[in-house]
């Protein structure tokens, strides 16, 4: 597909912080039916059959968002999804003691956590990465508020890990003005 060969995702994948024209952002914009979905679950497997890179551990978790799921689609599963993925992908690498809280935590009231608790976890898991990626498909289906809690999490996750988060995400056209706002601090000038 054209996408992957592109300079924008080469560099938005391996490029460095440092790099002219990088951007830890990369979104699609299509109209419905295009393929952004396609194009979501091809960046997927991509990324997914590099666990290491130059020997450096590599995450990578995702979202499909569905307008069909709002009811289980909230900021606290999205962020508990790309938690679980991490966990379930790595749990040998990762601390024993989050993987154990977590364990004991789902047993005693059936892993329910708050917003905040798995941001937490998250961003724990994934101090143990070197480079990690999250694509996230179809974020306009996602209902406003939830969305806007969700990007947040993101957001939060760059600001932190600004050297070695990558974002993938497709949406509609309507998205881009958006997406842009919300992460225009990733935007340096002459990028």
């Amino acid at each position: 597909m054209w996408f992957l060969k592109s300079p924008k995702f080469e560099t938005c994948c391996n490029g460095k912080t440092s790099d002219e024209g990088f951007n830890p952002v990369l979104a699609c914009y299509r109209i419905p039916g295009a393929g952004k979905s396609v194009m979501s679950t091809l960046v997927i497997d991509i990324l997914s059959v590099l666990p290491f890179i130059d020997g450096n551990r590599i995450a990578v978790a995702y979202v499909y968002c569905d307008y069909r799921d709002n009811v289980q689609q909230t900021a606290v599963n999205m962020v508990g999804a790309l938690l679980k993925q991490v966990i379930d992908a790595h749990s040998d690498h990762l601390p024993a003691g989050t993987v154990d809280f977590l364990k004991q935590r789902r047993r005693k009231d059936k892993g329910r956590l708050s917003l905040e608790e798995s941001y937490h976890f998250l961003e724990s898991t994934l101090q143990s990465f070197s480079r990690f990626y999250i694509s996230v498909d179809a974020l306009d289906e996602c209902l406003d508020e939830q969305r806007k809690d969700f990007l947040h999490s993101i957001v939060s996750l760059l600001k932190r890990f600004e050297h070695v988060a990558r974002i993938f995400t497709t949406g509609r056209p309507h998205m881009k003005e958006p997406i842009k706002k919300t992460f225009s601090f990733t935007m340096t000038p002459g990028k």
